[in-house]
């Protein structure tokens, strides 16, 4: 079972949580999200799964997920880029973020890696791609709702 560490509204631990009990009670808690930049700027983006439980069908950065309870954000965001993208990178620290919406109470980390290698999809995602962030701007224009909302939080303080 995965545990999450529960944080106040300083992003400070109070304590720990399983995963099903942070998202049921809306606990805050923390993530992570690497967006990787190939030679010519492009971001690499995914499409969740339709059988996610959660935003099915949405863009995102593919390197995204929980912070572990005992773990920092800072491994936590290495973790991801290996699991979902198969490859290691030094990784930059962006901003941090406060994410409390309809869809999740969580601090977000924001890093970014630049790749130029083959990357190896995880399995939870429908199809992925380097775009152009000019595409990305238009599709968002066209139909924010196809992003996650995190991602669109972020998108919009990194490029504002």
């Amino acid at each position: 079972m995965e545990y999450f560490d529960v944080v106040n509204e300083d992003d400070e631990i109070i304590g720990k949580a399983s995963r099903k009990d942070v998202h049921d009670k809306h606990l805050i808690h923390r993530a992570v999200t690497v967006w990787t930049f190939n030679s010519k700027g492009e971001l690499y983006m995914a499409q969740r799964s339709r059988h996610k439980d959660k935003n099915p069908l949405k863009w995102q950065a593919p390197a995204s997920g929980h912070v572990d309870a005992g773990e920092t954000y800072e491994d936590a965001a290495q973790r991801e880029l290996k699991e979902e993208c198969g490859f290691e990178s030094p990784l930059k620290f962006e901003f941090k973020l406060k994410v409390f919406s309809d869809e999740q109470k969580e601090f977000f980390k924001l890093y970014t890696a630049h790749y130029g290698g083959d990357i190896k999809l995880d399995k939870e995602f429908e199809q992925a791609k380097f775009m152009s962030i000019e595409d990305i701007k238009k599709m968002i224009k066209d139909d924010p709702s196809q992003f996650r909302d995190a991602f669109l939080m972020m998108f919009d303080k990194y490029f504002s």
